[in-house]
């Protein structure tokens, strides 16, 4: 007799019996060993297992609005053995961002994230979802930035690609330019160079754009003229040194900035714009610079010092000058007026100088290899005298010397006493004859000449 209970169907041992016994006639040991072993086969269990786990495959996806995905799930036991043929509820959390089918494939409906749930019991696995809106997410410039010269072109492409960096073919775009008078852009997006400057290239796709950097450069400059070439400055004067700049098409260019530097700042110092400076005596190159291309000025300074601010004096001569702090200023931090003087003829002359201070008097002879020494010099016309405490004192200073024709001398109208300023007479006279040289008088207490002449400049 076959029962059927709780799904399962029973066949009670009495039926076989019956039913081998019929085909021999009797039950004899073989039906009965098939007996035992269908009742020791049905003794078992038939609950089914337990589940324990559900894993997703893939755990995560990122897909398009649009787009689809397939997830399987595995189901497994407390073991880790797969089990098959167990029933699967697939579900969404937010099924208007990613809906499930009931075979587990999920379709991408809007931008968000949803976390799709495989079930089977009490027990469950997840996948998280995310979507991505569809259409153009970016749009890439290439090349992202260019440097042309004016009068030349460069052409851009652009990418319009979506959110998960795929290329999007067929989008329009839509090109334009930040300042077109620098760097205009055409509808296939060749740009050209028209002046220097920068300019933005932006390429659109709807509501996403990308953009390119240009920067228009000049063209090389091919050489430099500085103007004057050469020039003469005392101390503290200036002059504008002005640049003129040619292209490679030799045309002059207006537009490019010069860099200035002086060799010896000290001498003389350049402004941004060229302006010169005279600092000291000395000489100096000036330089303006610009791609790799240069041309230089070179720059005097004569200094208050100098032999070649010295104004002539002639025999039968008088001046009448003042010694004043800008006046050339000598080691011994006195003030000295230099005078020049020569002669066609030997020539014997006296020198005074005279004044309310206590002058000094230096001549001096340029010799041809541009070495000044020292002639003759005078301190007081009448000295002290130390034994006559009735004598007067003439600080006023005399030399009586013979010029020699074809010689360079320099008279010093000088100080005793440092830090001297005030007015002075030079007087220079013939004496008609021939005077030996001799060495000149002085008080105690004046540096040496040869100290003195350290701060005397010769061109």
């Amino acid at each position: 007799m076959i029962v059927r209970s709780r799904s399962r169907i029973h066949i009670s041992g009495e039926d076989l019996v019956r039913s081998t016994a019929s085909a021999t006639g009797a039950c004899d040991a073989r039906c009965w060993l098939l007996i035992g072993l269908f009742i020791a086969a049905c003794s078992g269990s038939s609950e089914p297992p337990a589940v324990a786990t559900i894993e997703v495959t893939p755990a995560s996806a990122t897909r398009i609005v649009g787009e689809n995905v397939q997830l399987s799930a595995a189901v497994k036991d407390e073991a880790g053995n797969l089990l098959s043929g167990l029933p699967l509820a697939w579900s969404s959390s937010a099924a208007g961002v990613a809906s499930v089918s009931s075979s587990g494939r999920v379709t991408a409906n809007g931008a968000g994230t949803a976390i799709i749930t495989a079930a089977s019991g009490n027990k469950s696995g997840i996948s998280t979802i995310t979507v991505l809106p569809a259409g153009v997410a970016t749009v890439e410039i290439t090349p992202s930035s260019a440097s042309p010269r004016v009068g030349e072109t460069v052409q851009l492409s652009a990418a319009a690609k979506d959110a998960l960096g795929n290329v999007l073919p067929g989008e329009p775009i839509a090109w334009s330019s930040s300042a077109a008078s620098v760097a205009s852009v055409s509808s296939g997006g060749l740009v050209t160079a028209n002046a220097i400057g920068t300019a933005t290239i932006t390429a659109a796709s709807g509501a996403r754009s990308g953009i390119a950097t240009i920067t228009v450069i000049p063209e090389p400059i091919a050489s430099i003229v500085v103007a004057p070439s050469s020039d003469t400055l005392l101390v503290g004067e200036t002059v504008q040194l002005t640049p003129t700049v040619r292209d490679v098409n030799n045309n002059i260019v207006t537009d490019r900035t010069l860099s200035w530097a002086s060799a010896s700042p000290t001498v003389a110092s350049v402004s941004g714009t060229g302006l010169v400076t005279g600092i000291s005596d000395g000489v100096t190159t000036v330089t303006a610079s610009a791609d790799g291309k240069s041309a230089a000025a070179t720059i005097r300074v004569f200094g208050p010092c100098s032999t070649a601010l010295a104004p002539p004096i002639a025999v039968g001569e008088t001046v009448n000058g003042s010694l004043a702090t800008t006046d050339c200023k000598l080691t011994d931090d006195t003030y000295a007026d230099g005078y020049a003087i020569s002669v066609t003829a030997a020539t014997g002359v006296q020198i005074d100088l005279t004044a309310s201070f206590d002058t000094y008097l230096i001549l001096l002879e340029l010799l041809p290899n541009a070495t000044l020494v020292q002639r003759t010099f005078n301190d007081d016309v009448d000295p002290d005298d130390p034994a006559d405490p009735n004598d007067p004192v003439d600080t006023n200073s005399r030399i009586v010397f013979t010029l020699l024709a074809g010689s360079q001398y320099f008279i010093l109208a000088n100080s005793f006493d440092p830090n001297i300023t005030g007015n002075y007479q030079l007087k220079v006279t013939g004496t008609g004859g021939f005077i030996a040289r001799q060495q000149g008088y002085t008080k105690p207490g004046k540096a040496p000449i040869t100290l003195l002449l350290r701060a005397i400049r010769v061109p």
